[in-house]
């Protein structure tokens, strides 16, 4: 594992020295997991230690003239090659794609009967606790409080989880007990505490979809932008290979690959 030093290393401004590469600021940017948001002090050191191990190990391998066989440098080469058509499709291909509120609408519409239900299903707000005590707490609180203000009570608890955003499920997609529970109740009642191996659960239906019933636009809109995105993606994608093509032939030897084939 690297060790912690304060030593800047031999490159301006580097942050970090692994033999004969080092790090600094703003190629840390393009190696932090862009997903993930903000690093803590702890994070950071694992990221760059990680970073100084890879690449010690990397420098013991080009040692040994390791990227220099034949399988390493054909691996190589793809990598190579994947890195720059990755490149080209962030700035070539994605900003060309452009998909309207409309067509979204129109994709909808035109295949509504593709978003029929094919099950019950339930939207819910959810609670999880850790603890029976104060999962105890909490169902003496129901009394006097709603849930939404329960929720919001609880807001900065850590032992409490809330459950938001989790779409419409279907008794398939939940636990069994909850599942047992959930599909009994009312809009706006609310059942719990429900123990599972998780802890104890107090869950509140917001809407009963039955099996049958059409998925509301609102529901399925991302997935559709999504598809849409992904047909303009190939559409474009496939346009500019035609084209580039044309200046870069491709020739494949055809006799080669029968040959080859037949022998396998």
């Amino acid at each position: 594992m690297a060790s912690v030093s304060c030593d800047n290393g031999h490159r301006e401004n580097a942050i970090a020295q692994a033999g004969e590469a080092s790090l600094n600021s703003d190629e840390l940017d393009l190696i932090l997991p862009r997903e993930s948001g903000s690093f803590g002090e702890s994070m950071l050191y694992q990221i760059v230690g990680n970073w100084a191990d890879e690449n010690v190990i990397a420098q013991a391998a080009v040692d040994m003239e390791l990227d220099k066989r034949d399988d390493v440098v054909i691996k190589l080469e793809e990598a190579r090659r994947m890195i720059l058509i990755s490149a080209f499709e962030q700035e070539v291909i994605i900003p060309r794609i452009e998909i309207d509120s409309l067509n979204i609408r129109e994709f909808y519409d035109e295949r509504v009967d593709d978003y029929i239900r094919t099950r019950d299903e339930v939207k819910c707000e959810h609670l999880l606790v850790s603890s029976q005590e104060l999962a105890d707490s909490i169902e003496t609180l129901m009394d006097t409080l709603s849930f939404d203000e329960i929720r919001k009570n609880f807001a900065e608890n850590s032992a409490v989880q809330m459950g938001d955003n989790l779409g419409y499920l279907s008794r398939e997609d939940m636990h069994p007990a909850i599942a047992r529970r959930v599909f009994k109740l009312s809009d706006g009642e609310v059942a719990g505490p429900i123990e599972t191996e998780y802890g104890f659960h107090f869950i509140k239906l917001l809407d009963f979809a039955p099996k049958g019933s059409i998925k509301e636009f609102d529901m399925v809109k991302q997935d559709i932008e999504n598809i849409l995105m992904d047909q303009e993606f190939h559409r474009i994608y496939n346009e500019l290979l035609d084209s580039l093509s044309q200046a870069k032939p491709i020739i494949i030897d055809s006799a080669f690959i029968e040959s080859r084939s037949n022998d396998n």
